[in-house]
């Protein structure tokens, strides 16, 4: 029977049963999901949140939560059918996972991918440091892999790393750079695509596409004009999409759209909204200023007047 007093705190739902240890630590780059009464705002202290942002950068990609955690012996969680999926990766010592009747032994330098369907436990023999994130139970992210769960070797450690600890860095700042923090976000969720997703044969030629479309002057493009390119039809282009970047290719190329409207918005010294429209791809104004309404809740005329103030 475990002694209370060994635990910061304990906890039993319907879908997990965890105890942390006294000195267990945990650096949230969101809203942490551990007792509010333990959360400071501190990163220094033991159990760290930041303060919210006026934007949900990493929801807004379907991560739920993610953190940097450093744990000491005694630490175990037990999951079951939970209403996320879970991604670690191990930077220093080891737990043992339990999963499927298998006991194994999460190194330095390994991945952990398990789906909301499975049910598994992790507990440290010594210590285990990591980072994690939650992912959203939805089409979004669920079309990555249809494993319920994945142990291997982490292909893009070093990759996630850079971005995982800068967001981290970055959100705790009284001053903070919204610009960075989407910057960071977006990496994060490419290198976790590419982690789980384990075939990286399509990534390259959509990335270069991807790229010129940044670039590179942006009139009308259609989904199946760039499928082409691809050798693939209209559905199993967008299937790829959804795959490797959460969304369909309409909605990237509205995103490169809008990042761009917004730096040349920002950029310019006598902003001149008509041609910023047509360097973006739009017909008119009008055009824009809806499409720009739309996905930043704010038409160009009031977010100009907010950069003024």
């Amino acid at each position: 029977m475990r002694k209370k007093n060994k635990y910061l705190w304990d906890r039993k739902t319907g879908t997990s049963l965890q105890f942390w240890p006294q000195k267990s630590t945990e650096r949230s780059l969101i809203k942490p999901t551990v007792p509010i009464e333990y959360v400071s705002n501190n990163p220094s202290d033991q159990i760290t949140a930041p303060h919210p942002l006026p934007i949900k950068i990493l929801r807004e990609r379907g991560i739920q939560h993610a953190a940097i955690s450093e744990h000491d012996a005694g630490f175990y969680t037990q999951r079951a059918n939970e209403d996320f999926n879970y991604i670690s990766f191990t930077t220093g010592g080891s737990v043992i996972l339990k999963i499927d009747g298998k006991k194994i032994r999460l190194k330095e330098g390994m991945m952990f991918y398990a789906s909301s369907k499975s049910e598994y436990s992790l507990e440290i023999p010594k210590y285990w440091n990591m980072f994690f994130f939650h992912t959203e139970k939805s089409p979004r992210w669920n079309l990555l892999t249809k494993d319920v769960y994945i142990v291997k070797q982490a292909e893009f450690l070093e990759e996630l790393k850079f971005p995982t600890y800068n967001f981290f860095n970055e959100v705790y700042k009284e001053k903070r750079s919204l610009r960075l923090l989407e910057i960071y976000a977006d990496m994060i969720e490419i290198f976790l695509r590419r982690e789980i997703s384990g075939n990286h044969s399509d990534w390259y030629n959509l990335d270069n596409i991807l790229h010129d479309l940044q670039t590179s002057s942006i009139q009308t493009i259609h989904t199946k004009q760039i499928a082409q390119q691809l050798g693939m039809n209209t559905y199993k282009f967008d299937k790829l999409c959804l795959k490797n970047y959460g969304v369909k290719f309409a909605k990237i190329v509205e995103k490169i759209k809008m990042q761009r409207a917004k730096n040349k918005l920002l950029s310019a010294q006598i902003p001149n909204i008509s041609k910023i429209a047509k360097d973006c791809g739009y017909a008119n104004v009008h055009s824009f200023s809806r499409a720009f309404s739309r996905y930043f809740q704010i038409t160009p005329s009031e977010f100009l007047k907010k950069i003024d103030k």
